[in-house]
C-alpha cells in the first residue's frame, strides 16, 4: 500500500514544487525534493528508533512537535514571502522550433 500511495502522490508533490521557480531552476528543485526524500527514508527510521529506545511515547511528542514548528515555519514564510509564486508571471520560454 505505501508503494501504491508513494507511486501516486511523488509525481505531483515533486511537479508541484518546481512550479515555484523558473524554468532554469525546476532541475535543481525537482532534485532537491527527490533528495530530501530519499533522506527521509534513512533518517526516520534510525531517528524513530533512538527515541522509542529512549522511552516509548518519545516519537509521537517528536513528531507533534515537529509538525507543529513546520505549520509555524509554513505560516510565518507564506507572510514574510507574500504569498505562493505565480507561475503566470515566469516569462515563457522559446521552444527550440521558434527562431
Amino acid at each position: 500500500m505505501i508503494a501504491v500511495g508513494l507511486g501516486l502522490a511523488m509525481p505531483g508533490y515533486t511537479a508541484g514544487a518546481t512550479l515555484g521557480v523558473g524554468p532554469t531552476e525546476q532541475g535543481s528543485v525537482a532534485g532537491l525534493v527527490n533528495a530530501t526524500n530519499g533522506t527521509t527514508f534513512i533518517v526516520g527510521p534510525l531517528l524513530g528508533t533512538a527515541l522509542y529506545g529512549a522511552g516509548p511515547a518519545l516519537p509521537i511528542w517528536v513528531g507533534a512537535a515537529s509538525c507543529a514548528v513546520a505549520a509555524l515555519v509554513a505560516l510565518l514564510g507564506r507572510g514574510a514571502a507574500g504569498g505562493v509564486a505565480d507561475p503566470a508571471a515566469t516569462p515563457p520560454v522559446a521552444s527550440p522550433t521558434e527562431g
